[in-house]
Parts: structure tokens; sequence; C-alpha cells
């Protein structure tokens, strides 16, 4: 493509429209003299800036619609790329997020992993990292044991003798952790939340024990 050096647009209301006015007023050759600058204006110079400008909100709505079809991009239809996958709506969720949930969601057709359900319940850690563990066949005690896994959670509130274990946490927060690895798990497992890390090990030969709301 030849380059031509006849007057265009040297300043604009932005980066992006000025390149493009730039870029149409090159094609356009030098019958289109269109001179722009902070003292010097002229007609086809302001012709350029306006399908620059024309050219960035066409660009942009194009990008707009191509992110919104990927989960981990979304935005405008966040809300409802959630009820597409069901995901119910947590106002107490950054958009940035909702992505990770929604992203997690979708990779989770190929593979309910620990570390997938680990990263989806991330938004719900409360500064402490959530873990998951799983009964090895060796050290099984029942056929059913290496089928099952305990989810650790921080709870909201410190544990107390006698606490109901649902007591411990905002509801809304519970309910969101349930369902998300209620859709997240294996079919053939089943899992127990408990606000007792599973690394520190758990003794019962103290008031404080709380083994009414705790896994053993």
């Amino acid at each position: 493509m030849p380059t031509f050096s006849h007057p265009l647009p040297s300043t604009g209301p932005d980066e992006v429209t000025l390149t493009l006015a730039r870029q149409v007023g090159t094609l356009l050759g030098p019958a289109f003299a269109a001179p722009w600058t902070s003292t010097v204006k002229s007609l086809m110079g302001a012709d350029l800036l306006a399908y620059g400008y024309a050219l960035k909100g066409g660009r942009e709505t194009n990008r707009n619609a191509l992110r919104n079809a990927f989960v981990n991009e979304a935005k405008e239809l966040l809300g409802e790329l959630e009820v597409v996958y069901g995901l119910a709506f947590d106002p107490s969720l950054t958009d940035d997020q909702r992505r990770t949930r929604l992203l997690v969601k979708a990779r989770a057709a190929f593979a309910g992993t620990p570390p997938n359900i680990i990263t989806a319940l991330t938004p719900y850690d409360l500064g402490q990292p959530i873990t998951i563990r799983e009964t090895t066949a060796v050290e099984a005690l029942s056929p059913e044991a290496p089928f099952r896994f305990t989810v650790y959670v921080k709870p909201d509130v410190a544990p107390t003798s006698g606490a109901s274990f649902d007591s411990l946490f905002v509801a809304s927060r519970l309910a969101a952790i349930r369902a998300t690895v209620e859709q997240m798990k294996p079919a053939h497992t089943s899992y127990q939340i408990t606000t007792t890390d599973p690394s520190l090990g758990f003794f019962t030969d103290d008031p404080d024990s709380l083994t009414n709301n705790t896994v053993l």
C-alpha cells in the first residue's frame, strides 16, 4: 500500500479515534486533504474524526458481543450465563469472582476434580484457603469410604460448644458452598462440609470438641 503524506488529523478526542481517522484518510488518498490540529481545522478533518469515532464504536460493539460469548470475559450477559449454568445470583460477589465461578462450572463438565471444586469455592473462602480431604483405599475402614470426601471451610463465626453447624455460617454463603459442591462433585461420591481443618487432626476428649458438627 502506498504511503501518503497529505494533511491528516494530528489530534483527536482519544487515541483510538485519531488512529482510525488517520487510517481512513490514508485509504482515501491525497485528494482528501484533511488537516485537524489544535490551531488548524477543516471540514474534511472533522469528517475523518467522525468516521474514526463511528468505527471505534462499531469495533467496541463487536468486541462486546464476542466477549460475552466466553464465560471468563462476560460482562453484560453475566446474569444470563449464570442462569444457563444453574448458578444462583450472589450480590456479594464481584464481577471477577462471578466470572471465575462460571469458568470453573464450565470446566467442571469435563472434570469435577478437587482442585476445580476448590477454585470454584475460592470466592467464599474468607481469606483462608478451602481444602478437600479424600479418603484413600488404603486408609478406608469401609468400602464406601473412598467415595466420600470432606470439604474444610472457615466458618463465619467462631465455633462454640453446643452450637449447631449451620449457625456458624451466614446462610447465603453456606447455601452457595453446598450448591457449588453438589453441582460439581462426581455422581458416585458424597461429601461432608466441616469447620475443622483435617490436616490438624481431631480429638474428642475435651468439652469443646464440637462432635455434633464436625466430621470425625
